[in-house]
């Protein structure tokens, strides 16, 4: 195969260098999620090992498929919320096993794969507000960030006033605030793998303050490396969730922001390339974008793995002279080839991951730009979905809460027309669940 020919270089102005360069540039600028995503996981009861397994294979293989594919340098992993959401919200909250959880996200990503192949993609997108679209990427930054600041233990619990400071004196805390200063140092001063190399001296620090041991892993296949996979698959796992009133609304929270988050991502990757596209090969691209981003999510629920999405982090790719989809090959195989760090799992803890979320929820908080602070029920409902979020600890409340307040306002002021029926559903659907007193 000529990858030249193959990729279309010519037509879209790249060369093999540029294309490698760029996959190398995405794949640092990512590689935080295999670090960040098993210490996530892993505290739903998920075997470390196999999440990391999981995590880099899912997004090794989904990455490459969408090189060859759609064609777009555009990487993929379990997307950063969506994590947190099956581990402190479906998990933890409503007190799912981890594979019931797996299940959620089995089934949100048949739906969405439904939702891709038809017209029904471009339907929903122009039913849901654009601020609204936008208000939840931002509540989702503030709620990771949240858990980067418990995770390192700057924020603890009280029983006074629910929340304090922790003791920033002990090494973990101490060592993570270094990491945290570390990386936005590094941000501001535009180093590639800014996040990843702060999550490297923070694990260097805690060794040599004694805050972890080195107890190597396993790198090869065995049967924790194997657990989970195909337990989403099992009839007695689907049928214990379906009996649950409230799996339909985990279904429909992981749906929308898998869905939003992909195709916002897509818009901007491509948006950055249209000097180089047709307008054909963007919307082709697209569409096949979204097909293999479902089908990442599906593959990634049997292997054992959240949500995976298209990351935003692709761009980093791109602004590096990256055209096609040859440097997501070069990015997917490094996440492949990147299977040689499980051994060093036992050093990555929750202080060393803390700045990779703070951080990341910090720079969702820009679209904050998009809300129109003069209208009230933009600035309301973007309000309601921020705080329900970070104090229910529960992404899906707060989007189920700001569709029901945006909905409301809307009507009351006379403004219904406006209002898209599959947002009228949505919301009768969250009401509906609240008055039984069931939980999403």
């Amino acid at each position: 195969m000529n990858p030249s020919k193959f990729f279309s270089f010519k037509e879209r102005g790249t060369n093999l260098r540029n294309e490698i360069y760029g996959g190398v540039i995405t794949f640092l600028a990512m590689s935080y999620i295999l670090f960040v995503n098993t210490d996530m996981l892993s505290q739903a009861g998920m075997p470390a090992i196999g999440v990391f397994f999981a995590t880099a294979l899912a997004t090794g293989l989904t990455t490459i498929l969408m090189g060859f594919w759609a064609n777009l340098p555009v990487a993929l992993a379990p997307g950063m919320g969506l994590n947190a959401f099956f581990t402190f919200g479906v998990v933890m909250g409503l007190k799912y096993s981890y594979q019931e959880a797996l299940v959620a996200v089995f089934i949100s990503g048949i739906i969405f794969f439904i939702i891709a192949i038809t017209g029904l993609r471009q339907i929903i997108i122009n039913a849901i507000p654009e601020m609204l679209k936008h208000a939840v990427g931002i509540g989702i930054g503030f709620f990771i960030a949240f858990i980067g600041f418990k995770n390192a233990h700057i924020i603890v619990a009280d029983e006074a006033t629910f929340v304090k400071l922790g003791d920033l004196a002990t090494p973990y805390t101490a060592i993570a605030v270094v990491g945290i200063l570390l990386t936005l140092v590094l941000m501001i001063r535009k180093v590639n793998a800014s996040i990843f190399i702060g999550i490297v001296v923070v694990i260097i620090l805690d060794l040599i303050f004694g805050v972890t041991k080195f107890e190597p892993g396993v790198s090869s296949f065995n049967k924790d490396t194997l657990a989970a996979v195909g337990s989403c698959l099992n009839p007695e796992t689907i049928l214990s969730c379906i009996k649950r009133p409230d799996f339909y609304g985990v279904i429909v929270a992981m749906l929308f922001v898998d869905f939003f988050d992909t195709a916002g991502t897509l818009l901007a990757i491509t948006g950055r390339m249209k000097s180089s596209l047709s307008k054909e090969a963007i919307e082709n691209g697209i569409k096949r974008a979204m097909i293999v981003d479902a089908t990442g999510t599906i593959f990634g629920s049997i292997i054992g793995t959240s949500t995976v999405t298209s990351y935003v982090e692709s761009l980093t790719g791109v602004e590096s002279g990256s055209r096609s989809g040859f440097s997501s090959v070069v990015a997917g195989t490094l996440f492949i080839v990147s299977l040689v760090f499980a051994p060093f799992l036992s050093l990555v803890s929750g202080n060393a991951t803390a700045a990779a979320l703070i951080i990341v929820g910090a720079l969702m908080m820009q679209s904050m730009v998009e809300i129109d602070f003069k209208n009230f029920i933009e600035v309301v409902s973007t309000f309601i979905i921020i705080v329900v979020m970070m104090l229910t600890f529960s992404i899906s409340k707060g989007i189920s809460f700001g569709f029901i307040v945006y909905t409301v306002l809307m009507v009351a002021t006379g403004q219904y027309k406006k209002v898209h029926p599959i947002l009228y559903g949505l919301s009768i659907f969250f009401v509906i669940f609240f008055a039984f007193g069931l939980k999403v």
